[in-house]
Order: structure tokens, then sequence, then C-alpha cells
């Protein structure tokens, strides 16, 4: 998944392009940038987006602080112009083998917030300092714009996390069933976040297995038959045995086992993990899986966090509400005055007090 650009910013790209009579315009942006790949390098940097009067420009390029020319603007955060661009010095790294033979100048300058905006041309003369000025100029308004564009864009999320977090609310409030409660459940979380796929897995036998016992669409659980699996197996055993949320947005190319490689069991590019918390211990997980990459932004960590939080408690407030009823069962009830009662002695020892004389 490529970083998000906005129609402004690219716009604005192909306004540079004119303005300096350039052949291409680059603009490279960190690769972690807003939760994009978590596993990429801090010094790692990808071509979020460019214009170009030719098409041998190569999507998606990754450079790393130092590669190259683009490398060495975003490593020592200075600016760059090679007014006689020389290969040797330095390849450009974003064109295809031998787009860069008929390149004559170089100019780039680094984004205030990490990054690079670059010019190349074909034409024989160099850029000139004031056309430096330019184009530093445009690096500062592109970082400004696309800054609060992802702000706008993580903005425009929180409506419909909200709305859904009070759906979830109330299937906690007209409880009707767990059956029904985390059927619905699985499905609110799905249509908030994106995911193709959510599932609902609880221990089964502890320190051994779990089974899937929801999901949003029919995959592994069939006529209400729950999916068993070893505890040993798939990205959600290590959650259960570790506790930890695991977050992966699929930006490395790599499946992912979320409950193990057998050839039944799916394999998504993004998943998220989340351990599911019963009296203090890991005893269920929230499952989602993506079958492209696919972006968890911070406010759906956020959402997922809340999500995973009311579950929780309701199913605390289930686990508490199960257990008193197996006391009362056994209990001994006396109607002859308030005595101290202790639940979990068995069998019950009144108090002994001087008016039982």
């Amino acid at each position: 998944m490529s970083i998000q650009i906005s129609t402004s910013e690219q716009q604005m790209l192909n306004l540079i392009c004119n303005m300096l009579d350039a052949y291409t315009v680059t603009l490279f942006l960190p690769a972690s940038a807003e939760g994009q790949n978590e596993g990429a390098e801090e010094d790692d940097y990808v071509l979020a987006a460019w214009f170009s009067l030719g098409d041998n420009v190569v999507a998606e390029t990754r450079i790393r602080a130092g590669q190259g020319l683009v490398g060495w603007i975003v490593d020592k955060k200075q600016s760059l112009d090679m007014p006689a661009f020389d290969q040797n010095e330095g390849g450009l790294f974003y064109y295809a083998p031998g787009g860069e033979q008929s390149i004559k100048a170089f100019m780039g300058c680094p984004l205030p917030s990490g990054g690079a905006l670059c010019v190349d041309t074909k034409r024989q003369y160099g850029f000139t300092e004031k056309e430096l000025r330019h184009l530093q100029m445009f690096a500062t308004i592109l970082d400004s714009v696309h800054s609060q564009s992802s702000f706008d864009r993580s903005i425009s999320e929180i409506p419909l996390y909200f709305s859904k977090l009070r759906a979830i609310s109330e299937l906690v409030s007209g409880y009707k069933g767990w059956d029904v409660f985390i059927s619905g459940f699985v499905t609110c979380v799905a249509a908030a976040t994106g995911f193709d796929y959510c599932a609902f897995a609880n221990v089964e036998v502890p320190g051994e297995s779990y089974c899937i016992a929801a999901e949003n669409q029919p995959v592994l659980v069939h006529n209400n038959e729950p999916f068993f699996q070893s505890i040993s197996y798939g990205l959600a055993g290590w959650v259960f045995r570790n506790g930890q949320d695991v977050v992966q947005d699929g930006e490395d190319g790599r499946a992912v086992a979320l409950f193990g490689t057998s050839e039944n069991l799916p394999a998504f590019a993004a998943v998220a993990c989340l351990p599911v918390f019963i009296n203090r211990s890991p005893r269920a997980c929230l499952c989602l899986g993506h079958t492209q990459p696919h972006k968890v932004s911070p406010s759906m960590r956020a959402f997922l966090h809340e999500a995973v939080f009311i579950l929780s408690m309701h199913a605390e407030v289930l686990y508490l509400r199960n257990r008193l009823r197996s006391y009362m069962q056994s209990a001994t009830v006396y109607r002859s005055g308030p005595r101290t009662h202790d639940p979990d002695r068995e069998p019950y020892q009144p108090v002994y007090t001087t008016s039982d004389e």
C-alpha cells in the first residue's frame, strides 16, 4: 500500500514540473509515515508521488538514507543542486534501467518533517539558484499540505468509529445471549475497520488449544460448529501465549498465518490480533485479516482497543455472573437475621455468637 496523496498534492507536482521546466518531479516520504509500514526501517523512504513527461519512473521506489542523490538529501537534510548530472557521482534510482541516461541536471531539497522533493531535466542548462529557492518553498508547502490531509483523513474516520462503538454498546445493553452478541460484535468491528475478516477466538483448554467461535463471514465456522486449533499454531496462538497486540499492514508482501499454515486455513496480507483479558489473563482474542495490504491508522488502533475493552468488560460481567450462579446452587440461605457468609467456604459454618448459646 502506497502512502496516500491528495489530489491537490498531485496537482502541485504537475505545477512544479511546468514552472521549473523539469522532466520529472518526485516526492519521497518516510516509509513508516502514518503507520503505513511498521516493519520499515526509520531510514527507508518510498516514492509517494511523481509527475513525469516520460513513462519510465519505477512506481513505489524504495531508497535508504545515504543511497544515491535522494538518499544523500534525506540523510544530510540539505538541498542539492547538480547542474551537470553525473551518474558516477550517485544515481537517481527511481528510473527503470537506462532511464537516467539522458538526464542533464538534478536538484532536490528535504521536507521539514522528513522526505525529499526532487526534480530533474533533460535541458542542457541546469537549474538556477532562484529555481532552487522555489523548490524549497514548494517542499515546505507540500509538507504542510500532506500533514494536514493526513490529519483530515484521520479525523474523518472518527464519526464512523463512534457510531460502531455505540452499536457495540447497544449490543451489551440489549444482551440477548452470547451467540447473538459476539456475532454482532465481529460484524461491527469488520465494518468499522474495513478488514475482510473478523473472528473471535477463545481459550478451549488453557495452555493447549483455542477455538474460533464466531466470524463475520463463514471461513472456519460452519453450522455453528467452532473450529479448534492448538495454541502453538498461528499468530493468534502467539497472542494467547504472550498477551500482546500484533498489527501487520502487509506492506512487506508476506502472507501471514493467522491460525496456522495448513491448506484449509486462510492466509492474509494484513492482520490485527488483540488479546481479550478476562480475570486478568488473555482468555480470548480478536482476530482481523485482509487479503490486501491494509493501513491501520492511530485512530483505528484506538477504536480496536476501545472495542476490545468493552468486550472484555462484558465478558468479565458474564463470567462473574455465572460464577455467582454456580455458588448460589449450593448455598444455604439463613433468614433468622444477618450473618457473615463466605460463599467460598464449603460447607457453610455459621459464625458462633453468644446469642447462639
